[in-house]
């Protein structure tokens, strides 16, 4: 979904691109060209210290649904990717859809994701500001830890 065209998303009046991988156009990808690969794709699952919380991300190269429950109240909530690089370890969305209780984000904001990847878990950085540098913090202040579901 990434091929011909550049992902960017209007903020202040203007354009800001957030992705500095280069598109690559069909022609090109039909020559051997591959795609750069964003590698938060898949399922993943909250393996952090909140005992109630269950969460799951599901993302593909163009969405991020995220199933949730927190001590009985449930939420969905669907995102359509608008940038990724995995050099900055960022990921920009627009949230379209909401369904349930407890999630904190309303329908048409844009959030800011950063991660750090280490062995087998993520450590996810989320703001409605700006990429933040997902570096330290404690877990489920400033990041959520997640890991790979297998």
């Amino acid at each position: 979904m990434h091929s011909g065209r550049l992902l960017c998303y209007l903020a202040l009046g203007g354009l800001l691109p957030l992705c500095s991988c280069a598109a690559v156009d069909g022609a090109a990808a039909e020559a051997g060209q591959q795609e750069l690969h964003f590698e938060l794709l898949g399922s993943w699952f909250y393996s952090g210290a909140t005992a109630a919380l269950s969460n799951t991300l599901e993302i593909s190269a163009d969405e991020l649904l995220e199933i949730g429950d927190y001590m009985g109240s449930g939420w969905v909530a669907q995102m359509d990717i608008l940038s990724w690089d995995n050099e900055a370890d960022q990921l920009g969305l627009e949230l379209v859809e909401v369904e349930g209780q407890f999630y904190p984000h309303r329908v048409g904001d844009l959030l800011y994701l950063s991660w750090r990847l280490e062995e087998d878990s993520m450590r996810l950085y989320t703001s409605t500001v700006d990429f933040l540098l997902p570096e330290g913090g404690t877990e489920g202040d400033e990041f959520m830890l997640y890991s790979p579901v297998r």
